[in-house]
This record gives C-alpha cells, structure tokens and sequence, in this order.
C-alpha cells in the first residue's frame, strides 16, 4: 500500500541506516544535498546521474524527491553559479521544490547494493564481495556518566550515529562504578568546591563513525552534567567479509563462456561488450563483477574467478587479462549500473510503500557507425 504521507525525513533516516556513509570512498560525496520543500513525498525518482532531462520528468511525474547514483559533485560548493552545470541544476531543483539524496559507493560496497543486484539479474548464487572492507572507518568511545544522567545522554549520542552497525543501532555496554574528584577554585563542580565528591557512575563504551567523531565529542560534552568530561577515543579497524567492492558468486551450472555472453549481453540490454580476444568456448561457473569502473579489482577477478565483467577498461587492462588468458568484458559503466538500480528501485518501493520510478536514461555517449 502506497503512503502518500511519508516524510522524506523517514526516507532519509531509511536510507542512511541501510547504506551508511562509513562504506562510502573517502573522495566520495554521499548523502541528502538538497532537501524538497514539502515534508511529504509523493513520488521518488530514481537515476544514474541527475540530468535536466532527469528533472524534467521528475517534474512530469509530479515527483518531489530524486535518489541519484552519481553526486552532482564529489566536493563541496562554495557558491552556486547557475551558469555553471552543477549550479544550474541545483537551482531548478531548488525552484521546483525537488529533493536530491545521493547514494553512490556506499550502495556499491552494500552487501545488497548494486552489484548483489547485477548479480541476481545474470543469475549469480552465494555472493561475496570482490575486495572486503577493510579500513577503519569507526572509532570506540569511552566515557562516564553519573547513573541519573544515563539515559538522556545516551538519546543524544545515539541520535547522531553513536552505537549503530550494520543492521543495529543504539548498542553499548554499560558497567557500574564510583568516579570521584574534588573541584578546586574557580571550578563548577556538580558537588561542593574543595570538597571530595563520590558519583554513582557508569563506564560506557560504544562504537562511533569516525566522520562524525568530532559532532559526536561536543554533543556528548554539551549534554553531560560535569564541567570536565573524561572521555577516550580507540582507533579499530573493521575487516567485514560481507560489505565491500564488487561481487563474485557462482552459477546455476557452469556455461559455455560465448553462451554466457549472450545471456549477459541480453540482460543488460547493450549492442556490444568488449572481450579478451582470442579465447577458446571454456566453460564458466564462478563469476566476478563489479558494477561502474572496477579496472582496479581485475587482479583479485584472476584469481577469484573464471571471468570478470566490469566498465571503463583500457586497452591495458585487456593486455593483462590476455596475458592470462583470462575472460575479461567490458559491460560498460552505464549499462552496468543501470542494471543494478533496476532491482533496487523495486526494493525501494516496497520498503518505503512510496512510488519509486527508475528513469531509463540513456548513456552520455553512442557508437557511430
């Protein structure tokens, strides 16, 4: 059942728990840019990249709020000159009351995110990622609170991202104990000024993203009862077998590899790919691929797999693979991905109840003949 009362609020708050922005690339742009002017959504359009034809069917389809791929730009704006294509974008959203929300490599490294959809769509089974994540995207927090403050400090912290992974949010761990302190001249203490003070405290200890370390440290200063907080910040490094880069899985049975391509060929919906040249009509059973541009992942495909699909490849990169004698096909980066958001514009509709429309754009470049 459609609700044509939701909040893109709940949207936003939906989307940033299911692909949070810690699995995002550092150079990456991710996130709600330009919320819609009417709390309600009544439409959501979905899109590889923002274009003005993009917007002009958003209009037509009385859409309010855009979920785009691509960002508009990979880094902040200083100024928004509408004769610049970025700005004048910006400013015919912002015109038309539309909302923009970008969901680029942390739907790309999701454990369903883009390429567990191109993977179902070719018919791929027990999927893993290409390359784990393995940075150190969070940090664990350390600090103590008198017992009567506990809670309201906690809905403070958890409100910003604190204690969330994953699928769960709001996690923590608690122990009990006694924090004492004696305030000297000129302090604000909750006791007496040169007076020994005992608190029934508790230690608590939760994991925060580190892109919201700093936001986190001052709200948790702000709300704290004491003049001094005492705080500890514990870099960690989480090496996660689900989330990460790109997809290998198996097939139903193995295929001929021109039978496979064909198949492939014919999903996608594209007039040609690219392959290494010349190989023998091997069979092909375990398969690696990676929605986009995903050159670097080719020598874990090597080894991983019996063929790699993939865009924006050089003719180096077929060098290699040739070298090899390794099945490597360009898909192309708009075919590609195009493929992947089919699926999860379907999701989206059926998570949200709100109508989700994937805009078939076409690519930004053709093959003369």
């Amino acid at each position: 059942m459609i609700d044509k009362n939701k909040s893109y609020k709940d949207i936003v708050g939906f989307l940033n728990q299911k692909y949070p922005i810690y699995l995002s690339e550092k150079w990456d742009n991710n996130g709600l840019f330009i919320p819609p002017d009417r709390e309600a959504v009544t439409n959501i359009v979905v899109t590889l990249s923002l274009t003005e034809s993009v917007i002009e069917k958003a209009i037509a389809q009385k859409a309010n709020f855009i979920i785009s791929h691509h960002p508009l730009t990979l880094s902040g704006l200083k100024t928004i000159d509408s004769k610049t294509r970025e700005g004048h974008l910006l400013l015919r959203l912002i015109k038309n009351g539309i909302g923009l929300y970008v969901a680029h490599t942390n739907f790309d490294c999701h454990v369903e995110g883009l390429n567990y959809y191109i993977g179902k769509a070719i018919g791929l089974s027990k999927m893993e990622p290409l390359e784990p994540i393995n940075k150190d995207t969070h940090l664990k927090l350390e600090f103590y609170i008198p017992k009567e403050n506990e809670k309201t400090v906690f809905q403070a912290l958890y409100s910003l991202g604190a204690g969330a992974f994953n699928n769960y949010d709001s996690c923590s761990f608690a122990s009990k104990g006694f924090g004492s302190f004696r305030g000297l001249e000129n302090s604000s203490p909750i006791g007496k000024v040169g007076e020994l003070t005992i608190v029934n405290e508790v230690k608590v200890e939760m994991i925060i993203p580190k892109n919201k370390a700093v936001e986190i440290v001052e709200t948790l200063k702000r709300v704290h009862p004491y003049e001094e907080v005492a705080y500890y910040l514990h870099s960690i490094i989480f090496n996660e077998k689900k989330n990460g880069l790109g997809k290998v899985g198996v097939l139903r049975k193995a295929e001929k590899l021109s039978e496979f391509m064909k198949r492939v060929k014919a999903v996608l919906g594209c007039e040609s790919i690219e392959m290494t040249y010349p190989l023998e009509d091997i069979m092909i059973k375990r398969v690696s691929i990676c929605g986009g541009s995903g050159k670097h992942l080719l020598p874990l495909a090597i080894k991983r797999s019996d063929i790699y699909l993939t865009g924006d490849l050089s003719y180096h990169d077929f060098e290699k693979a040739a070298y090899y004698k390794f099945p490597l096909g360009n898909i192309g980066h708009f075919h590609s991905e195009r493929l992947g958001l089919i699926g999860w514009s379907e999701m989206l509709s059926r998570q949200l109840a709100v109508a989700v429309c994937f805009l078939e754009e076409e690519g930004m470049y053709s093959t003369v003949i």
